[in-house]
């Protein structure tokens, strides 16, 4: 049995899509960029889905220089006003060297079996077509451990579904952006899919070792 489950709210927004592996901010050191890039090398996964891991781990290394480039640069773009912005900036202040995300497969496996699921039946949520909820359809993945869900939906560019999910707009709990910002977890899985309603979802699990 899973020692514990956080299930972080879904989200329901516009569509976007991009194709390519994201490009580092002359901001940040080169050194530091390729440490939080770790899933550059692996052949299970999309540009946009390793995109999606490194900017998630460039905001656990250094939240304050994330804040100040990626999210300002975002902020500007979009002409963002809303007061989860201001609140993420400061919950960034205190983010400083948590564990790196490293991808697993059998994570990449149970996240890409779930977008495909929901975006081909047009549902949201963690529970399964089947009726499985979070912790029956990680059971044949991992017998212990803690895992958390986020799931994204209208978003297929890596900045967007990461913003997103780090704004977390709407949502009083915040609880997208605890689990993105949680010293807790080390492993990741993540997919980038087609929706039949919001025409793309993308679904992030995260466990809190690597296995």
């Amino acid at each position: 049995m899973l020692k514990k489950v956080l299930l972080a709210i879904c989200l329901l927004t516009t569509v976007a899509f991009s194709n390519a592996q994201i490009v580092r901010d002359s901001r940040w050191d080169a050194e530091v960029f390729d440490r939080a890039n770790t899933a550059k090398d692996v052949s299970y996964l999309s540009d946009d889905e390793k995109s999606v891991i490194c900017l998630c781990n460039l905001a656990r290394l250094n939240g304050t220089l994330f804040a100040n480039t990626y999210l300002r640069d975002y902020v500007a773009e979009k002409s963002l006003k809303s007061e989860y912005v201001q609140t993420l900036i400061k919950d960034l202040q205190n983010v400083r060297n948590l564990p790196m995300l490293i991808p697993d497969l059998g994570l990449c496996t149970a996240a890409a079996n779930h977008a495909s699921d929901i975006g081909s039946t047009g549902r949201t949520g963690h529970k399964s077509s089947d009726g499985k909820d979070l912790v029956k359809r990680f059971e044949k993945y991992f017998a212990k451990g803690t895992i958390s869900e986020n799931c994204s939906y209208g978003k297929a560019a890596p900045l967007d579904i990461v913003m997103q999910l780090l704004i977390d707009d709407g949502v009083e709990s915040l609880g997208h952006r605890n689990v993105m910002l949680s010293e807790q977890y080390g492993a990741v899985g993540v997919s980038i899919a087609k929706h039949t309603v919001f025409n793309y979802n993308c679904v992030l699990d995260f466990y809190d070792s690597f296995l």
